[in-house]
């Protein structure tokens, strides 16, 4: 059922199927997440049902019909994983493990298949980072690994490989090749005398790694993506971007300003987004790095904050969505669909 435009919400994590159909978790009062096969004109509510004092802490689906969502509960701080396989008509929940209430906690979720899937409990308060996986769809969930070397989300490429990084407490990429059980750090070549740099999670097509880390140095953010050949064995830099910026760190437990976000839809076409002079701009690149070219995605007179890290989803050449928190809790969805050349705000409604 379409949902008529009366109340609009605050968008959290969106995730991109094609151009035109996606998935949006909001808050409006109460969580909630919908689906689009609109590009977002029209949306519907896909579930599941929450219980009450429910958060949506992490979500992805494969296609239209199989889905997970991360629930976690306020009140006895258990997170729960509920799973769908008939695009959102029935749902199956099981409890796997529970975080704390502290800024920063939350339990991240990715499925390779229908079969294998990993989630990440995440407490940088603690500090501890806790890898579960499953191999029957999310029916049952057995521990990996407790410590894992970042407080970070977990990224699988195979059974066998996966990477970790991403998120305001990460301080470097991370590989393992035996299923999450050991992890080696990657070393990349970073510029000397930098204050802080935020690594993203890689993107990887066939054995090319590309891997965007954001550096803040001599008060300017520097955003480099890195490129490897080999699965992670060697590195080298493939392109550099001064950013103009009003932000003087990135997040941290003391920090609110958000380092920029960036998505690679290909080896070549790039996406990325810096706030500045009280604007978002957006950063486009189709030759893998050796031009950009700068749009302004629009004007909001509040910083770029931390409540929510913004995120950058770029699907091709021409289509991508971009999510920012203004303040708190105001999170906002804008897109594009002719190469970031121009952007439009998606105001998605509740009854």
């Amino acid at each position: 059922m379409l949902l008529a435009a009366t109340a609009a919400v605050s968008v959290g994590q969106v995730q991109l199927l094609s151009d035109h159909a996606g998935f949006v978790a909001v808050r409006a009062p109460v969580e909630a997440l919908l689906a689009t096969d609109s590009a977002g004109r029209a949306v519907r509510t896909l579930g599941p049902r929450l219980p009450r004092a429910t958060r949506i802490d992490d979500f992805t689906f494969l296609d239209r019909r199989h889905g997970w969502v991360v629930g976690w509960n306020l009140n006895d701080v258990g997170v729960s994983v509920y799973r769908t396989t008939d695009g959102g008509r029935h749902w199956k929940s099981v409890a796997v493990t529970g975080h704390s209430m502290a800024g920063g906690s939350v339990a991240t979720i990715q499925f390779l298949d229908l079969k294998h899937g990993w989630l990440v409990n995440q407490q940088p308060t603690a500090p501890d980072a806790t890898l579960y996986s499953t191999t029957d769809g999310g029916a049952h969930w057995r521990r990996v690994r407790r410590s894992l070397g970042e407080i970070a989300p977990v990224l699988f490429t195979s059974s066998r490989r996966a990477w970790q990084a991403g998120g305001p407490f990460a301080r470097s990429l991370y590989r393992s090749t035996d299923a999450g059980r050991t992890w080696r750090e990657m070393r990349l070549r970073l510029p000397s005398n930098i204050r802080r740099a935020s690594y993203d999670l890689p993107v990887v097509f066939g054995n090319r790694v590309l891997e965007a880390v954001s550096v803040l140095r001599r008060g300017r953010v520097e955003l480099r993506i890195y490129g490897s050949p080999d699965s992670g064995d060697t590195w080298k830099l493939e392109s550099s971007l001064k950013l103009p910026s009003s932000n003087a760190d990135f997040c941290s437990l003391f920090a609110t300003r958000a380092p920029p976000a960036v998505g690679l839809a290909t080896s070549r076409v790039w996406r990325a987004a810096g706030y500045y002079a009280g604007s978002w701009h957006a950063y486009s690149t189709e030759d893998a790095g050796r031009h950009w070219h700068s749009t302004v995605i629009g004007r909001v007179r509040a910083p770029a904050s931390c409540a929510q890290a913004p995120t950058m989803q770029a699907l091709d050449s021409k289509t991508a969505w971009f999510r920012f928190t203004v303040g708190e809790s105001d999170g906002r969805l804008y897109a594009t669909k002719d190469g970031g050349r121009h952007w439009r705000r998606l105001r998605l409604n509740m009854p």
